[in-house]
């Protein structure tokens, strides 16, 4: 009896790099989301791969942990859905190792983080009036 293939087509872990794995090989390190989550109320943004869309009627500060080193090459993506000043803000030093918090003005403002030996690497600004990263 001949083994049948994985099929790689049933998920995707997240970002621009397209690793594709079948279900039952995905790493364990890995949270999988297949659809964006919306946030209306200031919060935590999981520690997993994925899209993440602040969509609050006001300003939210959202946090975000640090990765852990068995999280390396995970991406994510937070994008404000309306336009007011929400934050996401990380502990001291935890994005680009210098800096710690994401500030955004307008829809469509977005930033793609990368974990690297933990810490969240930048890998792109993007929107009309691209997210700001700073120490506060």
């Amino acid at each position: 009896m001949a083994a049948s293939a994985p099929n790689f087509d049933n998920i995707r872990l997240g970002g621009p790099d397209g690793l594709r794995y079948p279900m039952e090989l995905a790493p364990a390190t890995f949270a999988v989301t297949t659809a964006p989550t919306y946030y209306t109320a200031a919060g935590a943004i999981p520690v997993a791969g994925g899209t993440y869309v602040i969509n609050g009627a006001g300003a939210l500060a959202m946090t975000l942990a640090a990765p852990t080193k068995a999280q390396d090459n995970m991406v994510l993506t937070i994008v404000a859905g309306t336009a007011h000043a929400h934050t996401v803000t990380t502990p001291a030093n935890k994005i680009n190792g210098a800096d710690d918090t994401v500030t955004y003005a307008a829809i469509g403002d977005s930033v793609v983080l990368r974990a690297i030996n933990g810490i969240w690497m930048a890998i792109s600004l993007g929107g009309p009036t691209p997210a700001i990263l700073s120490e506060v």
